[in-house]
C-alpha cells in the first residue's frame, strides 16, 4: 500500500478456506500477492483460487505472483481451470525445466 512517498509493505497468514467468511477480513486488501509452492493440495484449490479472486477485485490494478513447483501434473491442471473458472487471467513462464518443472504465474482480475 502506498502512503505519500512511502510504501507499506505487510506480511500476513491468510487461511484461505475461512477468508471470504471470517468479519475481520472484509478490510485486507493487496495490491500484490507473494506465493511460492502453495498449489499442493486439490482440495485446497477453490479456496486458494477464491481468496486471490477477492484480494485482486479489491485492488485497482493488482497483481498475484505465484511459483509453482508442478509435482503433481493434475494438481497443477486442477489449479490452472479453477484460475479460469473464477474469472482470472494469467501468464506463466517456465523458470526450471527439470523434473519438477517449476513455473511463475502472474494473474490478474480480468
Amino acid at each position: 500500500m502506498r502512503t505519500g512517498d512511502h510504501t507499506r509493505v505487510m506480511v500476513t497468514h491468510l487461511d484461505w478456506v475461512t477468508f471470504s467468511e471470517r468479519p475481520e477480513d472484509k478490510d485486507v486488501t493487496a495490491e500484490v500477492i507473494l506465493g511460492a509452492d502453495i498449489v499442493f493440495d486439490p482440495d485446497l484449490i477453490p479456496s486458494l483460487v477464491t481468496t486471490i479472486r477477492i484480494l485482486l477485485a479489491r485492488s485497482d490494478q493488482g497483481l498475484a505472483v505465484i511459483a509453482c513447483c508442478v509435482r503433481n501434473q493434475d494438481t497443477y491442471d486442477i489449479f490452472e481451470k479453477s484460475l479460469s473458472d473464477q474469472g482470472l487471467k494469467f501468464t506463466k513462464d517456465l523458470l526450471h525445466d527439470i523434473t519438477p518443472p517449476v513455473f511463475l504465474l502472474q494473474i490478474e482480475s480480468r
